[in-house]
């Protein structure tokens, strides 16, 4: 009697986890008595959310009329053409209590914003695409963070520069410029990308092992990753990644699949002599023919909160690892030791009195800005994901009031307002 007993409460618990695990819910199954002295009253199982879920604030311990508020502030940046529109996305505990689009594509209004717009994340790539491809590749073991970059990229051999690891790069500590201007100086005759690592690899170092933050440190990850993957970064990042999170519209050279009137539109580019809709805004990365690791990446909110849920989830989503929860905690939870930064994240900058995050913001908060007029901000200590898409450069890069009226933390302070205590 007692083994049918026993056999019945694993069934019992087993049958729970099954059964919320299909309905993508979490499963918090305790057993409200003691069975045959081996199950203790209160005993049974507890996993994390699956998915994400669409609920109201409350279910989440947040105050939706305080979530009003945000609304006020892009109003005041939209009338103050900072951006003419933008998606705001806010999810806690897994739930999102916050899916917002407001104004248009364009200061005409020809179009209005709606969830399923798609943005140009510009550098938010590096955090996103770049950043899970590389982690990948570790759990893999196929990479050390450790290793030097010249170990897969011949060119930076015998350059001064093959001592350079991929950590200083994901921490922006390789001494490398910011920018170059790669337009003006590629032959379109020959090999690009051959002749912008060549670029790279030429050029002089500054400080070392000081930051200073640099595109050209993710355009050697992305090279690191294709020689390691054997797979260009767009192709690798949607096998491993986006098409297993049904995160369609997260995609790099979106135009292939996606229809260019559902893409805000950025900058009117005098270089290349038209206004850029689907097209990447980042010169080095429009050389590079629109996949590069420092940008190029659209999404929309909705299904970029897919993957920083699964950052969120220790590398897990939808029930299933893409990466195992010690690479992913080794990502998320790593700082160095010159500067705020995290491995390829951004973090809180503690020191000034304005910063891309609220000042509530737990120094454990990472995510990354972008210049087309983006972030995403991920709180583990709270649970909390903040996403701000806007294409603030259109019509002209010259539109500065996004940062002027610091509209992005001053909406993420409402969000920790809204947090029931």
């Amino acid at each position: 009697m007692r083994f049918f007993i026993i056999e019945i409460a694993k069934g019992l618990i087993i049958n729970d986890y099954a059964v919320f695990r299909h309905q993508n819910l979490p499963a918090k199954g305790k057993l409200p008595v003691n069975i045959a002295g081996l199950f203790p009253c209160q005993s049974g199982i507890s996993t994390p959310k699956v998915r994400l879920s669409y609920q109201p604030p409350r279910n989440a311990g947040m105050n939706e009329d305080t979530l009003r508020k945000i609304a006020g502030v892009v109003k005041e940046g939209m009338d103050n053409q900072a951006f003419p529109g933008c998606q705001i996305l806010v999810a806690k505990n897994g739930i999102v209590v916050y899916n917002q689009s407001f104004g248009y594509f364009d200061y005409e209004k020809t179009h209005a914003v709606q969830n399923s717009g798609v943005y140009d994340l510009a550098s938010v790539t590096k955090a996103t695409a770049t950043l899970s491809a590389v982690m990948k590749l570790v759990d893999l073991n196929k990479i050390r963070l450790n290793e030097p970059l010249s170990k897969y990229i011949r060119e930076l051999k015998h350059t001064g520069k093959a001592h350079l690891t991929i950590e200083d790069a994901l921490y922006h500590e390789t001494g490398l410029p910011a920018f170059l201007p790669f337009y003006k100086e590629v032959d379109t005759s020959k090999n690009i990308e051959n002749q912008v690592i060549e670029i790279i690899a030429n050029t002089p170092l500054k400080n070392q092992h000081r930051y200073l933050y640099s595109d050209l440190n993710f355009v050697l990850l992305k090279k690191l990753v294709e020689t390691v993957s054997g797979k260009s970064l767009d192709q690798f990042t949607e096998q491993e990644f986006f098409a297993g999170l049904g995160a369609y519209s997260t995609t790099f050279l979106p135009l292939r699949k996606i229809k260019a009137t559902t893409i805000a539109p950025t900058e009117y580019n005098e270089w290349r002599n038209r206004l850029l809709i689907g097209e990447v805004h980042d010169e080095t990365a429009a050389v590079l023919g629109g996949v590069s690791g420092n940008a190029g990446l659209f999404s929309n909110a909705n299904d970029l909160a897919k993957l920083l849920q699964l950052y969120l989830n220790d590398g897990s989503y939808g029930g299933k690892e893409y990466v195992s929860p010690k690479t992913a905690r080794l990502f998320t939870q790593t700082q160095s030791p010159h500067s705020r930064r995290g491995l390829g994240f951004d973090k809180p900058d503690k020191i000034k009195e304005t910063g891309s995050t609220s000042r509530q913001a737990p120094a454990s908060t990472y995510g990354h800005t972008g210049f087309t007029g983006t972030c995403f901000w991920i709180d583990p200590d709270n649970q909390l994901i903040y996403i701000f898409l806007s294409n603030r450069v259109y019509p002209s890069r010259s539109h500065a009031q996004l940062m002027e009226r610091n509209i992005r933390p001053r909406i993420h302070d409402i969000i920790y307002q809204s947090i029931e205590k």
